[in-house]
C-alpha cells in the first residue's frame, strides 16, 4: 500500500530545539553543493568545521559536519546557533548558507516531535511531511 504524504506548512518559532538537541543533525554529511557554496562564498569559518569521511570501500569523497577543528570530534551543539540577547529566541548565524541537512530538517514529523518542536505540536502521525516557512528576521 502506498501512503501519500501530506505536506504541512509550519512557521519556525526560533526555539532552537532542533539545533540544540538533534544529534543526527549535528552528525550529518555536507553535500557537494554545500562545499561548493562555502568555497564560492569564502566561508572558511564554516569549512573549518567540516571533516573528511575515510571510507576505503568508497571512491566518492564524503564530508562530515560539524566536526570541532581542534579535537576532530563531533560538536555537542551547533557552532552557528546564537541566542538573541534578552529573549528566548535563537538565530542561525549561517542561515543563508546553511547545509542541506539543516535546510531540510525536520525531514519527518517524528523528528519534529522528538525534539518537541513547538511549531509541530499538532503533527502526530507519520503520514505528514513538514515544510518550514521562514520565521521573523530570516531572509
Amino acid at each position: 500500500m502506498i501512503i501519500e504524504k501530506k505536506k504541512v506548512s509550519v512557521k519556525c518559532q526560533r526555539c532552537g530545539r532542533c539545533c540544540r538537541s538533534a544529534n543526527e543533525l549535528l552528525q550529518s554529511d555536507a553535500t557537494p553543493q554545500d562545499l561548493a557554496l562555502w568555497i564560492q562564498e569564502g566561508r572558511y569559518d564554516i569549512l573549518s568545521f567540516v571533516g573528511p569521511i575515510i571510507d576505503p570501500d568508497s571512491e566518492d569523497a564524503m564530508f562530515d559536519i560539524w566536526v570541532d577543528p581542534r579535537t576532530h570530534d563531533y560538536v555537542e551543539k551547533c557552532p552557528w546557533l546564537r541566542k538573541e540577547r534578552g529573549t528566548d529566541l535563537y538565530l542561525c548565524t549561517i542561515h543563508d548558507v546553511k547545509p542541506a541537512a539543516c535546510r531540510e530538517w525536520p525531514s519527518c514529523a517524528a523528528n519534529a516531535e522528538r525534539v518537541a518542536c513547538p511549531a509541530c505540536q499538532d503533527i502526530k502521525n507519520g503520514r505528514v511531511s513538514v515544510v518550514f516557512q521562514k520565521g521573523p528576521n530570516e531572509s
